[in-house]
């Protein structure tokens, strides 16, 4: 085959010729035909049709892969199975420098600060206070009620390396007749009584003064949660969950030895390609019981997931655990860094850690979502997360056992309240 022969097959034949070479070093030449755009209107007809095409189906994909901030389920429209309204946005514990949040009776809920902790009601009135005698804040609380007999209630507060509790009893108390001020604990007032509803208070309901369940040595507590029974420490420092019987600490005597938990959670097993609990988030290691699975929730941000856990045995349930891997069953489709979790009501309500930016409107998005016991996303908590400011995220959250009501602490303080319509 002749050189010429061989070039021309390397032609793309256009006319006007300009040669260029490959990094093999072979010529090519592109030619190019002037007389080809002496035809304006042909080309022109091209060009206009090739935009059409082009703008149609842009249009299609921004419809139909990107929803406006408008049209998604958030809490409390009709077309979510999930009607919640928030009902309240609490201030005072930004003045006191909240740290930490557990649901109470009915629409109570105690708040963590410098000074101990603080009771209110859903409303944001102060019913009562609680010194713990300790120089820093809490690190975590939990409250729980007593199965056998609601009216009895323990709060259960961590300060970094040791866990204070306080005793509740609304047995004792009347009925009131008034309202206010001479509404007794556990006691109804006029409209409730009438209505034979019973309004349980912690509000001067306390059984004597805190006292010392608890203290581990090195440990940096930051989740608490109880099943009645044992006591879950979710421990930062170790990165793992510790295990009690509330029965062995309330039987220790005064100055002896450290108590060596029952039963460790969380440690990382080859055999079944569990990694282990990653917290990341200092402030954060949230451990949630589930009294109908009965189950243990633990979050693990580091690794996107949330960790189910046997209480009898301690052992990881991979079956009940939730991941963001892709393909995952219980994937979170969407959701980041879990923080924090409320189980209820074959619900989970998960909160992340900060808050995001649509990419599209550049609005923020809900730091907290509803998820089922499947996996499957449900509905973001709406809130008007555009007059937060840019410190704005979730430090801790709380839920009633019935799951009427849940409680959202943010870092600045701030408590959101939301009620179930």
């Amino acid at each position: 085959m002749s050189k010429e022969k061989k070039n021309k097959d390397n032609d793309i034949s256009l006319g006007h010729r300009h040669y260029w070479t490959d990094t093999q070093g072979h010529a090519h030449r592109v030619v190019f035909d002037e007389k080809t755009l002496e035809k304006p209107r042909a080309t022109w007809i091209v060009l206009a049709t090739v935009t059409i095409v082009a703008l149609v189906v842009g249009v299609v994909l921004i419809t139909t892969l990107h929803k406006p901030a408008g049209t998604r389920p958030f809490i409390g429209e009709t077309q979510t199975p999930i009607s919640f309204a928030l009902t309240k946005s609490i201030a005072d514990g930004v003045e006191s420098g909240a740290t930490a949040i557990a649901a109470g009776w009915n629409d109570e809920f105690f708040l963590g600060d410098a000074a101990g902790v603080s009771l209110f009601d859903a409303t944001g009135r102060k019913l009562e206070s609680w010194s713990f005698d300790e120089p820093e804040a809490p690190t975590a609380l939990a409250f729980v009620s007593d199965e056998e007999n609601v009216a009895n209630g323990l709060l259960l507060v961590a300060f970094k390396d040791k866990v204070k509790y306080l005793q509740f009893s609304l047995d004792q108390v009347v009925p009131a007749t008034g309202r206010g001020d001479a509404a007794l604990p556990g006691g109804a007032d006029e409209e409730t009584e009438t209505n034979n509803a019973v309004v349980r208070t912690a509000a001067r309901g306390a059984l004597g003064t805190p006292k010392t369940l608890l203290v581990k040595s090195g440990a940096d507590i930051r989740g608490l949660d109880s099943s009645g029974e044992r006591l879950f420490v979710a421990d930062y420092a170790a990165t793992r969950v510790w295990r009690y019987s509330l029965k062995k600490l309330y039987a220790q005597e005064s100055g002896a030895d450290e108590p060596t938990p029952d039963c460790e959670l969380g440690a990382p097993d080859e055999n079944r390609g569990y990694p282990g609990l990653k917290p990341t988030f200092p402030r954060n290691f949230c451990a949630t019981y589930d009294r109908q699975k009965n189950a243990l929730f633990v979050a693990s941000p580091g690794l996107f997931r949330i960790d189910a856990f046997d209480p009898e045995t301690g052992a990881w349930s991979s079956e009940n655990s939730w991941s963001k891997a892709p393909g995952a069953t219980n994937a979170f489709h969407g959701a980041s860094n879990p923080i924090a979790v409320a189980v209820g009501d074959d619900r989970f309500l998960v909160a992340e850690s900060g808050v995001f930016l649509d990419p599209q409107t550049q609005d923020r998005q809900s730091p907290l979502r509803f998820f089922s016991a499947s996996g499957e996303w449900l509905a973001d908590v709406g809130g008007d997360f555009l007059s937060r400011s840019e410190a704005f995220s979730v430090a801790a959250l709380s839920a009633t056992n019935d799951f009427k009501r849940f409680y959202v602490l943010y870092a600045d303080g701030s408590v959101d309240v939301w009620e179930r319509r």
